[in-house]
């Protein structure tokens, strides 16, 4: 009985053991256009978003997905002016609503 748990357990643990984080890929390109969170945005054009705050502009050849951010620290309507879009709380006007920036690390 301890023999088969014991055995139970150490497969499991190599189960467990093989599988890799996964691995996300939220922006990619084609040559028609680009897809951003799942978002199509055709070639030549950009679009702004609430959530998260970005504006996001997809190469004329659809090659290159760009992403602009808010600034680390953003003043009420600081960016009222910029880059109108049809939804007012996005961006740049999502902006003024983002937490303060917590610098993390890419290297493990």
């Amino acid at each position: 009985m301890k023999l088969s748990a014991a055995l139970l357990i150490l497969v499991a643990s190599f189960s467990f053991a093989k599988r890799r984080p996964g691995i996300t890929c939220p922006a990619r390109h084609t040559p028609v256009g680009c897809f951003f969170l799942g978002h199509f945005i055709p070639a030549g054009e950009s679009a702004a978003f609430w959530n998260p705050c970005v504006f996001v502009s997809c190469s004329r050849n659809g090659q290159t997905v760009a992403i602009t951010g808010c600034p680390s620290v953003a003043e009420p309507r600081q960016h009222a002016a910029i880059a109108p879009t049809l939804r007012p709380q996005g961006f740049p006007g999502c902006c003024e609503r983002c937490r303060p920036v917590q610098q993390t690390s890419l290297v493990p």
